[in-house]
């Protein structure tokens, strides 16, 4: 887990991803491009518990699971089978007519047939629809001069079918990676909430998996946000007590969801496929979180493929109308007393160990520049008093312990105590757990002065004396980034700052040696106004009070073809501009910002857990003024000769193998440049599907013609030498 936690950014072009409504089946389907494909569910068991401190939300990158199984279903099927095809039919009942030993007219009501519909859009091997058929006859009873007989009058059938139809599909089957949610839409995180009961919640708001509002026009309102869970087995009787319990809060450290605004959770009835309204909180102002107990007793949902969901109601044009969801549990023998967990768990940890930054260049770190006690919070949120203890390992690039707490600190290797319960007593004030000491020297390690961009990880461990119910949160791993940027802010915009009239913003930032600024990065977070088109001035000043050194006109909305700015969509996606010309910088303080000559706000990203309001400045009239709300604008200058578009860092990541593709969007050929020795890349469309195989030449740089492929988005699957392997998205157009 990283602060803040991953929100599934690799989950590339699944926009078409949607739940539809079914018979309790467990397969979740999507379409993409000419392919119909399948997931199927793996059903859950009780009992359930998920906090959010890890990621339990079900993947969908081809490459995490094993290649799909091409099947062959049924489409239409005639039960029992005609006696020949093609297969006439009436809806009306039919009947077969013949003359007896009295010449009479003996009738006869045929066999009715079932016409099976299997094209339900969820369950590839469920019944859609039933259409109960006869067999067409041309005959019919007439009456010639008060004579009964049969004469043969041509009628049309209602209905031809040539034969059972069938098609292929393709289907993804478990892997058993442990997840619990279908949707990606909601944004796990360690930033939004307000003192949540363990690290970790799951935050509903107006914008989708990819950080882009549902809908820009301003006003729109309606359904946002869904967390879904998979098939559960609930084949219980109701007196076995079972609750569904959740720990909620509206706002957080984000907006107050509006009085009109909801979080709704609803029950599916896994027979007859209709979800039920179960129960729902109208919006209101932050407050601490409070737990709801749900029993659950109807038998229409007592059975196998019960699933339940939260879904809320806001305005869908922006990161804004905020829920946070912690704790979920389901479980057998419950009641609504049901309270007390048995867990002692990280609440929050020290993100990052620098003194004033979040993360800083390589180029330009020193060891006054690291932070030497940390800030932890730890929970017990049981009844009892427990024992436990605490430690952290400081890991290098390659994975390597080389600084450990206890173990290198005094007095003792073993640092054990006491947690009371947080009801009585609050997170734990043990200094030694609350505020732990990090006194290596990077300098006399070796490290310092880094020669090269760097990643260090810090992993903070509980080991329970007792029994924990959940033993996710005993653990938290952040990671310490040394690659070619500043940060004050932790990657997380919980809310947006701006300007709403003329007027400048700046940030200001210190070198500790001469460097180069290549590039300026800023997260413009989705609020209301789609300001897509409009554009700004960048500005680098060495003072405020005088002229910029650097000035560039940009747009805010980057196009795929900019080869000189890039936009990372995901949730909290930075947008990148290249200078026109790299700027170089002595040592010493130096600003960023932009100008807007217009009356339109530039809604950036307001970091409200990190406090750099000392740092940033604006102008709206004659003279600087400094921001007098606590929190740090994201935007950070990009320095150090490393730098490219396709290597940019993300403050809550170690950065992967950095691949360059180019152009991105291709027409009809592309270029591949590695870092690493690698063996062969694999072009695959959206289902996983291998397109075309290209073999090494041994060559860092080769540039491969496309095949026939049809406009849309691909993958790039990177199979390095040395092991693992890196993808990038390739867009295809005219």
């Amino acid at each position: 887990m990283t602060g803040p936690l991953d929100y599934n950014p690799s989950k590339w072009n699944h926009l078409a991803t949607r739940m539809a409504q079914g018979m309790g089946s467990p397969f979740f389907s999507y379409t993409s491009s000419n392919n119909h494909v399948f997931y199927r569910l793996d059903t859950l068991s009780l009992p359930l518990k998920d906090d959010f401190s890890t990621h339990r939300f079900m993947r969908y990158e081809p490459w995490f699971y094993a290649p799909p199984l091409d099947t062959i279903r049924t489409t239409v099927r005639v039960e029992p089978a005609p006696q020949q095809w093609p297969f006439q039919y009436t809806g009306s009942p039919s009947y077969t007519y013949v003359l007896n030993q009295g010449n009479q007219i003996d009738s006869f009501l045929n066999v009715p047939h079932k016409i099976i519909q299997f094209n339900d859009s969820l369950d590839p091997f469920a019944v859609k629809d039933t259409l109960l058929v006869w067999a067409y006859s041309p005959f019919r009873i007439v009456y010639d001069t008060g004579t009964l007989s049969i004469d043969t009058i041509p009628q049309l059938p209602e209905g031809l079918i040539s034969a059972d139809t069938t098609d292929t599909i393709r289907i993804y089957f478990p892997n058993g990676d442990g997840s619990v949610w279908i949707e990606n839409q909601t944004y796990i995180n360690n930033t939004m909430a307000v003192n949540p009961p363990t690290v970790g919640v799951v935050t509903f708001d107006g914008t989708d998996e990819f950080g882009n509002p549902y809908d820009f026009s301003g006003s729109a309102y309606g359904r946002c946000d869904r967390l879904s869970s998979k098939p559960i087995n609930l084949q219980y009787p109701a007196s076995d007590s079972l609750y569904l319990s959740f720990w909620v809060q509206p706002q957080g450290r984000g907006y107050a969801p509006a009085a009109q605004d909801s979080l709704i959770l609803e029950f599916k009835d896994p027979e007859q496929g209709k979800w039920h309204h179960i129960w729902s909180a109208p919006g209101d102002s932050n407050r601490a979180f409070r737990i709801v107990h749900i029993p659950i007793t109807n038998p229409r949902f007592l059975k196998k493929g019960f699933q339940f969901r939260w879904v809320n109601y806001a305005n869908q044009s922006g990161n804004q109308d905020h829920w946070n969801l912690d704790y979920v549990y389901l479980a057998r023998f419950r009641s609504h007393a049901d309270t007390i967990h048995d867990d002692v768990a990280f609440v929050s940890v020290q993100p990052h160990f620098l003194r004033e930054y979040t993360a800083m260049p390589w180029t330009q770190v020193t060891m006054p520049d690291i932070e030497q006690k940390w800030v932890n919070q730890i929970s017990n949120l049981g009844s009892q008093a427990r024992a436990i203890s605490y430690g952290f390992d400081i890991l290098d690039q390659n994975n390597g312990v080389f600084n450990a707490y206890p173990a290198n600190y005094n007095p003792s290797a073993l640092d054990t105590s006491v947690i009371g319960p947080y009801a009585n007593s609050g997170y734990s004030t043990y200094s030694r757990w609350s505020n732990p000491d990090f006194t290596y020297d990077f300098a006399l390690g070796g490290f310092f002065p880094l020669q090269d961009s760097a990643t260090f990880k810090i992993k903070h461990y509980l080991t329970q004396l007792n029994n924990d119910a959940l033993l996710a949160n005993d653990t938290v791993e952040v990671v310490q980034p040394f690659h070619n940027y500043f940060a004050y802010d932790d990657g997380t915009a919980e809310v947006a700052a701006w300007l709403g009239v003329p007027g400048y913003m700046a940030m200001k930032f210190n070198n500790n040696f001469a460097d180069t600024l290549y590039g300026i990065s800023i997260y413009f977070s989705p609020v209301k106004e789609n300001n897509l088109s409009r554009n700004i001035d960048l500005h680098v000043w060495r003072n405020l009070d005088d002229d910029p050194l650097y000035t560039e006109k940009v747009r805010i909305g980057v196009s795929p073809l900019d080869q000189n700015a890039r936009r990372i969509y995901q949730n909290n996606g930075f947008t990148t501009y290249i200078l026109e010309q790299p700027l170089p910088l002595t040592s010493g303080p130096f600003y960023i910002g932009w100008l807007q000559n217009q009356i339109f706000k530039v809604n950036i990203g307001f970091d409200r857990n990190n406090d750099a309001s000392q740092h940033c400045f604006y102008r709206i009239g004659q003279s600087w003024e400094t921001l007098d709300i606590p929190g740090a604008p994201m935007m950070r200058p990009m320095v150090a000769n490393d730098f490219n578009l396709d290597q940019l860092s993300n403050p809550t990541q170690a950065p992967e193998t950095p691949l360059l593709v180019y152009p991105n969007p291709a027409q009809d050929k592309f270029t591949l440049v590695s870092p690493a020795d690698w063996s062969s890349a694999i072009l695959l469309d959206a289902t996983g599907r291998e397109l075309c195989r290209y073999p090494s030449n041994g060559d860092l740089r080769q540039t491969f013609s496309l095949p026939n492929t049809a406009i849309g988005t691909y993958l790039l699957k990177v199979n390095l030498s040395e092991g693992g392997f890196s993808v990038q998205r390739l867009l295809v157009q005219p």
